[in-house]
């Protein structure tokens, strides 16, 4: 996250100020004794103007730590301390950053990075369920547009699930956004919680976004975050990745909150 680096932002600016501080004192002492700056106005400008500097280096502290500022220009997980996942992903892990290069559909300017997020959580689960490497992003978002999958909103929760059942899998589906199911928090945490411990997989949909949650580690889920290979590195609770998506924005700024989910089994 770039909030990782806010410590060490926070000690740049109190060194910052501390070197301020220190330069007062000496030009006071400096000050004192040469005779040409005993001026009072002398003085008071030179307080007026090292105190207006360090207002504005505390004011700068100040909206840095300010959690709004965290939120929406960090990006800052709020109040959470997420845990490394301490095995190493499958090889069935894919992310839309690697595929830039590659077309999403037919629609002009659009790539697998921009907009593939859906196609490249169902590779990933494809991949892995089937023990099958040739599922890869760039075949599965073929195979999806092809379908009718592909708008310049995004890929359609309808027709990935049909192209999920079409490989033999079962698919069962709760989303506020698509109307299938009753979607609310506490039922999704069950059913996800449950799904993994079956070896089953979840597809979970976030506003304008997907990824998936791929196995469990304790009571921690795992996950592969298809559009960000940091998040993917750490395991969460519930709570935690609810609170997770909702530090996440999207391209026109809009808070990212989790809108429903699709469980994957055989």
């Amino acid at each position: 996250f770039m909030c990782e680096n806010l410590k060490i932002l926070n000690n740049i600016l109190n060194i910052i100020i501390l070197i301020i501080a220190i330069s007062i004192i000496i030009a006071s002492i400096r000050n004192y004794f040469n005779t040409k700056q005993k001026s009072l106005n002398i003085v008071i400008k030179r307080i007026f103007y090292v105190g207006i500097m360090i207002l504005i280096l505390i004011f700068l502290k100040f909206i840095i730590n300010n959690q709004s500022f965290k939120d929406n220009i960090l990006l800052c997980p709020r109040n959470i301390v997420f845990k490394k996942i301490s095995k190493v992903q499958n090889r069935c892990t894919y992310f839309q950053d690697d595929y830039k290069k590659y077309p999403y559909g037919n629609i002009t300017g659009a790539s697998i990075k921009d907009h593939g997020c859906g196609p490249t959580s169902v590779a990933v689960i494809l991949c892995t369920m089937l023990n099958d490497t040739s599922y890869e992003p760039v075949r599965v978002t073929k195979d999806i547009c092809s379908m009718g999958g592909c708008t310049v909103m995004g890929t359609n929760m309808k027709v990935l699930i049909k192209y999920l059942n079409s490989k033999g899998f079962k698919t069962t589906v709760h989303d506020m956004y698509y109307k299938i199911g009753n979607f609310n928090h506490a039922k999704a945490e069950r059913d996800i919680y449950n799904a993994l411990k079956n070896n089953n997989m979840v597809i979970l949909h976030i506003l304008n976004h997907f990824f998936v949650l791929n196995g469990l580690e304790g009571d921690r889920i795992k996950i592969v975050q298809v559009g960000d290979k940091i998040q993917s590195e750490f395991t969460y609770t519930y709570k935690e990745l609810k609170e997770l998506t909702e530090t996440m924005t999207t391209i026109r700024g809009q808070r990212r909150y989790i809108q429903g989910y699709i469980i994957v089994s055989r």
